[in-house]
């Protein structure tokens, strides 16, 4: 893993908007994307790129991710994500 890559487990949420950016690839900037920030309309995101987010935050955070979390309304909101991924940290 690059150094630019290198996770800071302090802020799970600047991190999460850091990867949504990246594999989303949309022309934004982390900042730009609010906490309450609907997913599917502010970085037009889609099945595909859900799916690929999935892989992105299991690789980056070093968690797993089962089956049950793949749902589409944990996916539609930053903080429904946050939460997700914050709650299998402090596992």
């Amino acid at each position: 893993m690059s150094s630019s890559m290198a996770l800071d487990q302090s802020n799970p949420l600047l991190r999460l908007k850091e990867i949504i950016v990246e594999v989303a690839k949309v022309d934004l900037s982390p900042a730009d994307i609010e906490d309450d920030a609907n997913l599917y309309e502010k970085c037009a995101l889609d099945s595909v790129t859900a799916v690929d987010l999935f892989i992105a935050i299991e690789e980056r955070f070093n968690i797993e991710l089962g089956e049950g979390d793949l749902d589409t309304t944990i996916f539609k909101s930053l903080g429904s994500l946050r939460s997700l991924v914050e709650s299998k940290l402090s596992v």
